[in-house]
């Protein structure tokens, strides 16, 4: 109540006639918290999120974007030639140069797009120019 007040936001105080209503209004008030505490923490979460380019909703689930971004993570802790095996073994194409930037922007694109459903993928595409005439969802849809 003192940060809304602080923040300037209105709200009403409402006060129950007998026992059995303050009870349930009790139990209804701790429910609302309960939800509105999981809905800031999952605000607080996308945020964080979306720095590294995780967002759960091009994902199609909060399970996915939760793993993306433990990947991503374990990506940044690793040594410089280990990362370069993760790079490698993913098959993506490396220029003379690369710098370890370089490698985690081009690993996290990579790890996003295998992630992505399908729809989100022809967007991607379409984005960067790609054609994706001839690309059925359905088929793509069977390589999943």
């Amino acid at each position: 109540r003192e940060e809304c007040a602080a923040r300037g936001a209105k709200w009403t105080e409402v006060q129950p006639a007998n026992k059995a209503d303050r009870m349930q209004s009790t139990r209804a008030e701790r429910l609302e918290r309960r939800e509105l505490i999981g809905a800031l923490e999952r605000s607080v979460e996308d945020a964080i999120w979306a720095r590294r380019g995780v967002d759960a909703d091009r994902l199609g689930s909060r399970e996915v974007a939760i793993c993306l971004f433990e990947e991503l993570e374990r990506l940044e802790q690793l040594e410089d030639d280990e990362l370069r095996e993760d790079y490698e073994r993913l098959g993506v194409p490396r220029e003379p140069g690369c710098t370890r930037a370089d490698l985690l922007s081009r690993l996290q694109r990579v790890l996003l797009w295998a992630e992505l459903p399908v729809e989100e993928l022809i967007v991607e595409c379409k984005t960067r120019g790609e054609s994706t005439s001839g690309v059925s969802k359905a088929s793509l849809s069977e390589e999943e």
